[in-house]
């Protein structure tokens, strides 16, 4: 029972220590200048980091939005990073079909 119970507890601290998932709204409020570990502490790391040619990275952060059963509308949020701070921003999104059998 110990065990169990350590376990759930050791769970429900990782989950936490994740951090808030990065939303529409939360991209929004994101300002150019801010700091770039304030992404990482906050929203914790991003899903992939490009480094691009000019020395600047690309820090992406993705949400997923189920639209159907079979759908979801996938949202990629990228923050172009110089020096440590944000200095641009854009976000995308594609439609993606997956086929979920349920036995």
């Amino acid at each position: 029972m110990n065990k169990v119970v350590c376990v759930l507890l050791i769970l429900g601290c990782t989950a936490c220590a994740r951090g808030a998932m990065m939303t529409s709204q939360n991209y929004q409020e994101i300002c150019i200048g801010q700091k770039a570990g304030d992404l990482e502490v906050k929203y914790g790391e991003p899903y992939e980091v490009r480094k691009l040619a000019d020395g600047h990275e690309e820090y992406v952060y993705l949400e997923h939005i189920p639209v159907t059963r079979t759908s979801e509308v996938v949202k990629e949020y990228v923050f172009i990073i110089s020096n440590g701070q944000i200095v641009n921003k854009k976000v995308s999104e594609a439609r993606s079909s997956t086929l979920r059998v349920d036995y």
